[in-house]
């Protein structure tokens, strides 16, 4: 009953989502509505109400109350490696899509959620497979889009475009080093994925630094 409740009162936002009064006469039902969704994945029956959750966090003004209590749920599912990938995803998801539509509030709240965030983004893109038939194939098979590596470079790229280099950086620049220097070569890869990856939304920052960067990759080019 709880979930089908929660399931109505979002419907019933989603469409009304451009009408700020209604917005606010219901923004008390947001608090039971993440403990809900929160029991929902304790119990690990139902994905829709953390979907819906995705859904409403293009509305940034009617979860504004909420949103250190959904950042720090979200980051508590992500960070948890005995969930389920697809709840890890769409958990991770829910913190990327307030990050692009609640930039500023992000910034201003939700910083040790970001510092906690970004090690645990770059260890999921480390959740690679060894494949020995890779460097003998003829072309280069793309992976799956939903694979966690995948999931997680797209979600580095999305969080610097949306909080921008000098939020993402520091926490990129403070992690990168030890990966680089891990004997699995998964995590270096995953470390040079990740200065791709946010190569677009920190290229301000990271022109400064440019040679240092640069000094950094071209050691790799040829690790086997």
């Amino acid at each position: 009953v709880q979930f089908q409740a929660v399931r109505a009162i979002g419907a019933f936002i989603l469409l009304h989502q451009k009408d700020p009064p209604i917005l606010d006469h219901f923004a008390e039902l947001v608090g039971p509505l993440v403990q809900v969704t929160a029991l929902s994945v304790e119990k690990q029956e139902d994905e829709a109400l953390l979907t819906l959750l995705i859904d409403l966090a293009e509305i940034p003004r009617f979860l504004r109350s909420q949103l250190e209590n959904i950042m720090e749920m979200s980051l508590k599912i992500f960070s948890n490696e005995e969930t389920t990938d697809a709840w890890r995803q769409l958990a991770l998801e829910v913190l990327v899509t307030l990050a692009e539509t609640a930039s500023a509030m992000i910034r201003r709240v939700g910083g040790k959620y970001i510092a906690a965030l970004i090690p645990l983004i770059l260890k999921f893109m480390t959740d690679l497979e060894d494949d020995d038939e890779w460097s003998l194939a003829d072309e280069i098979i793309e992976e799956d889009n939903d694979s966690n590596n995948i999931v997680a470079e797209s979600a580095l790229d999305r969080l610097s475009c949306g909080l921008g280099g000098k939020t993402i950086l520091p926490h990129i620049i403070s992690n990168i080093p030890t990966m680089l220097s891990n004997s699995d070569w998964k995590y270096r890869h995953a470390a040079l994925m990740a200065i791709s990856a946010v190569g677009e939304g920190c290229h301000k920052q990271m022109e400064a630094i440019l040679p240092q960067i640069m000094e950094g990759i071209i050691q790799y080019l040829s690790d086997p």
